[in-house]
C-alpha cells in the first residue's frame, strides 16, 4: 500500500505543474470535499467515543427502572 501511494504522490507532483490553473483549483475543491465528507467523521468519532464507556451505563440502567 505505503508503494502504491508513494507512486500516486510522485504522479501528482510530475503532472500538478503541466494542470491549468482552473484544473488545480478543481483538484484542490475535490480534495477539500473528500477530506470534509470522509476523514471529518472519522475525528468526530474518536472526540465521542469517551460516550462510549460502559461504566456510564448505571444511569440508563436506572433510568429504565424508575429510580
Amino acid at each position: 500500500m505505503k508503494q502504491t501511494l508513494c507512486h500516486a504522490v510522485e504522479y501528482i507532483k510530475r503532472t500538478l505543474p503541466k494542470l491549468t490553473k482552473e484544473e488545480v483549483v478543481e483538484i484542490d475543491k475535490m480534495l477539500y470535499n473528500y477530506i470534509e465528507t470522509s476523514m471529518m467523521p472519522r475525528a468526530s468519532e474518536a472526540s465521542f467515543a469517551e460516550w462510549n464507556d460502559h461504566q456510564e451505563d448505571i444511569y440508563n440502567e436506572k433510568a429504565t427502572l424508575n429510580i
